[in-house]
């Protein structure tokens, strides 16, 4: 769920901790991973384990890819790979080495870009991911009516899209939004700001 104009939401975390303070935080933990795995029938045993096991896969992973920078960036890089926006759940792409690509300019070198192409766990997660979107959106995607043939997510809205992984990206988007209207809409708490899949 994204402000429009200058907000708490979207100014520097110093600012908004300052004016926060002494207020709780909650947020969706794997937001994004969580919500594909319990929306889609497509088995994800990779995924599950990720999952289950975030901070042992993230350790693991930084001492196996090498990544550029000290501890505290590497670490930083493993959580971009996997979670943010540029990640293999948006569709980053795991082809050859071109630093335009996000998880290529990550890597910073073709050596570092190889071992991630080439580690099973990011591997079977660009694949299992694959395998879902298409089924999502598939039946995500409406048969009848004015709207035949477009995507629809859950909060109504419509995607203009093409690529498979904005498609994914907007499937996965309207479920964290519903999931954020439910959760302070049940709440007998007032709610401060809304930070994208968590609030305040």
């Amino acid at each position: 769920v994204y402000s429009t104009g200058i907000s708490l939401q979207n100014c520097c975390t110093e600012v908004r901790n300052g004016a926060l303070r002494g207020l709780y935080s909650f947020d969706i933990s794997n937001c994004h991973w969580n919500i594909l795995r319990q929306t889609t029938k497509v088995p994800l045993p990779i995924i599950e384990f990720y999952i289950k096991n975030k901070k042992e896969v993230r350790s693991t992973l930084v001492s196996e890819l090498g990544l550029p920078g000290d501890d505290e960036q590497q670490l930083k890089g493993v959580k971009v790979i996997l979670l943010s926006s540029l990640s293999l759940i948006y569709g980053a792409s795991l082809c050859k080495f071109d630093i335009k690509n996000a998880i290529a300019g990550i890597c910073e070198s073709e050596k570092c870009y190889s071992r991630v192409q080439s580690n099973s766990l990011i591997s079977g997660i660009h694949k299992e991911v694959k395998r879902a979107a298409k089924e999502l959106i598939k039946v995500n995607t409406i048969k009848l009516g004015r709207h035949s043939g477009k995507l629809i997510n859950i909060m109504g809205l419509v995607c203009d899209e093409t690529k498979s992984s904005k498609k994914l990206s907007h499937i996965l988007q309207g479920y964290e939004a519903k999931a954020l209207e439910v959760a302070v809409g049940v709440s007998r708490i007032d709610t401060a700001v809304l930070i994208h899949d968590g609030w305040v």
